[in-house]
């Protein structure tokens, strides 16, 4: 495999910053990283060299540039990289729900440059998602017509340093991810044009769902996010079912355990079919008509990096993980938003309907309709030292029993 000389990384000792640092130095890649707490393993490593400022970041000459950052802090890399016509790899979603017009800024700067921007949806940088589209493409005619993702991990303990990490409404943060997925494998049998509104969702697009406030287990937010989202997505001979859930309950009030499951049905060739799916780490399940499915071995942050330093790698998908697959993932999340936040049914019928409908967050916001974050020493000291430590043993109970 041909592997890049260097990657340069900005946030590298952020949660997945880290990750995807330690698999790049474990490859064996040369990393440029910086980071404002940076951690001294990094420091040791003789293929690690540390950045002091953006500038001197920017102007490395380096194969990838890899964003592990949150949307407002890429502005001034991305300032300089689309310019300079530099790969950019970056985190999702692609811009804070507040604001939607970095969407379409974005793609506007992009397309007059040649700089390349892919998105790190972690689903479709997967075997398993691999596995899917070969058996998909290993039929003629294949119609997806039902998909299921239930999403679901405990982010409000306050004993995990890594729930301290701020983070955008569930719907943007972490339900993106599957309906990246959802777009990816429905373009595998529809081969649309990911830019074009009538072909992904023919007669429109419906949702529908209601959702929970975040206990959110730091100060660094002005507005309370969503934290728990269920909802369905409905367009023409295709239904989704999203659950998403980060807070300490799921919806039948046990202990969140942590999964990332999806269900996929449909036809292929006239049979009917069934894909069962399990992408949560260590845990990792692919079931096609109920026969399991051999998955390779592999460590899921190296193999992102494999398979996005990959030259002609016919097993990658028709729709790619750019800025137009991130905007389109980023509209929906945002319709998802919308409808439990309205708290009715919502209906889009084109790219235009669907720009007015990202806005509704930032509306919402600066007409002050949103929940503010207040804090409350008292209780969050009660659950950091009480309830979270007999949740999180009663969580960790559950996912023994319930798993194989």
């Amino acid at each position: 495999m041909n592997t890049p000389k260097t990657i340069a990384i900005a946030g590298c000792s952020g949660y997945i910053g880290t990750h995807m640092t330690q698999a790049a130095l474990a490859l064996g890649m040369q990393v440029y990283g910086i980071d404002p707490l940076l951690q001294d393993h990094f420091v040791s490593q003789k293929n690690f060299t540390e950045i002091d400022t953006i500038d001197a970041f920017c102007d490395l000459d380096a194969d990838i540039y890899y964003l592990a950052l949150q949307p407002n802090h890429r502005t001034p890399y991305l300032a300089r990289l689309i310019p300079d016509g530099r790969f950019i790899f970056s985190e999702k979603p692609m811009a804070r729900a507040r604001d939607p017009h970095v969407c379409d800024q974005l793609i506007t700067q992009l397309a007059n440059t040649s700089a390349t921007m892919r998105y790190n949806f972690l689903l479709i940088y997967n075997p398993i998602t691999e596995q899917i589209i070969q058996y998909l493409r290993s039929h003629k005619k294949v119609a997806i017509s039902y998909m299921k993702s239930v999403f679901e991990k405990n982010r409000e303990s306050r004993r995990n340093d890594r729930n301290k990490k701020f983070m955008e409404p569930i719907q943007y943060q972490e339900s993106i991810h599957s309906l990246a997925l959802m777009l990816v494998l429905r373009g595998e049998t529809l081969s649309y044009d990911i830019q074009d509104f009538d072909q992904i969702f023919p007669q429109g697009l419906i949702a529908v769902g209601e959702s929970s406030p975040y206990d959110a287990p730091s100060s660094d937010y002005d507005t309370i996010p969503d934290g728990r989202f269920y909802g369905t997505l409905t367009t023409s001979g295709f239904r989704m079912d999203v659950i998403t859930n980060f807070k300490r309950f799921d919806k039948q009030r046990f202990p969140t355990r942590p999964q990332k499951k999806v269900i996929i049905s449909g036809t292929a060739d006239g049979t009917p079919f069934t894909i069962e799916a399990d992408y949560q780490r260590d845990h990792e399940m692919l079931r096609i008509n109920n026969t399991d499915i051999t998955l390779p071995n592999f460590r899921p942050y190296e193999y992102i990096w494999q398979k996005l330093i990959l030259p002609n790698d016919h097993n990658a998908p028709h729709i790619i993980p750019d800025e137009h697959l991130a905007r389109r993932a980023y509209q929906i999340s945002a319709l998802l938003w919308h409808t439990s936040f309205v708290k009715q049914e919502v209906v889009v019928q084109s790219n235009e309907t669907f720009s007015e409908t990202a806005l509704s967050y930032c509306t919402a916001l600066e007409s002050g309709h949103l929940p503010l974050y207040r804090q409350h020493t008292g209780r969050e000291w009660l659950e950091k030292h009480i309830i979270d430590p007999i949740i999180d043993a009663a969580e960790g109970l559950r996912a023994h029993i319930d798993r194989p």
